[in-house]
């Protein structure tokens, strides 16, 4: 059961991060993130047109990648919400210029204020993992999937091949991580939970191959001395190279990214 005090407690904290961090959407690494989330979502959800797309949270549209802009030039009609009213507002005054369609609001991704079985697909890219009760929110995107709808699910990956959850976790233990809370898997415990939920696996991929070093020192240039963005941006070009010439480094970047369907018919429990 939703408590206001838990809710308004991520508000806080993400509005205060809304107003401590910058806009990173022309970095070099934001860039090659924002290729390899449109890379993923056509192969697993496509075609947009005419669907009704659930993207969660803002933050991306505010601060990064702006896949709901993209998403919706592919022509669908596009929904999104994020937790903090404040990059809410910062989305809902800068989106209508660029996807007039988006239909935008305040919610938290364990108790969404949609009716059952409405979007035809999802992407959530990053979200779930911010909360202890990831589960719920899992369950959420489940409930108001549609039967046959498809669903793209990332998270942290724990077994990312250049320790970005260490990195994670020194950061927060000295303070300087920004994001909050934040839990990685595995690709069998993502498996795991979501096929325990009721969703079907279709695929599987990743994004954002590269040392988590490099990516926040590419985004700390990028605010702070553009001028050494010589040093991020050929590191950042070469790990995308490897990304694409190797199928399958596409299994092993920093965030997860598991294709799932919702079954048109209940899958039945076992007795």
């Amino acid at each position: 059961m939703k408590t206001p005090f838990e809710t308004q407690e991520l508000r806080r904290y993400w509005n205060a991060s809304m107003d401590r961090l910058p806009s990173y959407h022309e970095a070099p690494s934001t860039q090659i993130y924002r290729l390899e989330e449109i890379q993923v979502i056509k192969e697993f959800l496509s075609p947009l047109e005419g669907k009704l797309f659930l993207k969660t949270d803002l933050w991306n549209e505010v601060k990064n990648t702006r896949i709901l802009h993209w998403s919706a030039a592919q022509g669908a009609f596009t929904f999104a919400f994020d937790i903090s009213d404040r990059v809410t507002k910062q989305a809902k005054e800068t989106l209508p210029h660029q996807s007039p369609s988006a239909h935008l609001c305040v919610a938290d991704i364990r108790w969404l204020p949609y009716q059952d079985k409405i979007f035809d697909c999802i992407y959530s890219m990053g979200t779930a993992e911010h909360t202890p009760e990831y589960l719920l929110a899992f369950q959420e995107l489940y409930r108001v999937l549609k039967p046959g709808g498809k669903a793209i699910i990332g998270v942290p990956n724990k077994f990312d091949p250049f320790l970005r959850p260490f990195l994670v976790w020194f950061l927060q233990k000295t303070k300087v991580y920004s994001f909050g809370y934040e839990k990685s898997f595995s690709r069998r415990e993502l498996t795991s939970l979501l096929t325990r939920i009721g969703f079907e696996i279709i695929g599987h991929s990743s994004i954002l191959f590269m040392p988590g070093i490099l990516r926040m020192a590419d985004l700390f240039f990028y605010t702070r001395a553009p001028w050494l963005l010589v040093t991020t941006i050929w590191p950042v070009k070469f790990f995308h190279y490897l990304y694409n010439k190797f199928k399958f480094l596409q299994h092993h970047g920093y965030l997860l990214a598991l294709a799932v369907r919702r079954p048109i018919t209940p899958p039945k429990e076992n007795n």
